[in-house]
């Protein structure tokens, strides 16, 4: 897990479910949301990629995530990173940008030794 005062960014978790549910409007059921949590892990477990939460600290909000694909490991690490916000919360905090901005560089540099 990485984290700021305000934000946590760590892998989901089954429990995260009714967050992500709530947030995304979704119908998807919670087995099938497991089912997900499984394909993330076997993905950062075989080191393709990593799909992770942010989520803001004063109340476990689910607010966006980031993902980490590695595109080749050899004699340097190449790889690509996203982040998105939810709607809903893009425009309240002007400071996340530059927060997940840094998260971004932290989890790289553990992920790519960069």
């Amino acid at each position: 897990m990485i984290a700021t005062q305000r934000l946590s960014v760590r892998p989901y978790e089954k429990s995260d479910y009714a967050i992500w549910r709530d947030l995304y409007e979704s119908e998807e059921s919670a087995r099938t949301f497991a089912d997900r949590i499984a394909v993330y892990e076997q993905a950062a477990q075989r080191d393709e990629m990593y799909q992770i939460g942010v989520f803001r600290n004063s109340d476990e909000q689910l607010i966006g995530k980031v993902e980490v694909y590695t595109i080749l490991r050899m004699s340097y690490d190449w790889g690509m990173i996203g982040y998105s916000l939810h709607h809903s919360f893009r425009e309240r905090d002007t400071g996340l940008r530059w927060c997940m901005r840094r998260v971004n560089t932290s989890f790289l540099q553990k992920a790519f030794g960069g």
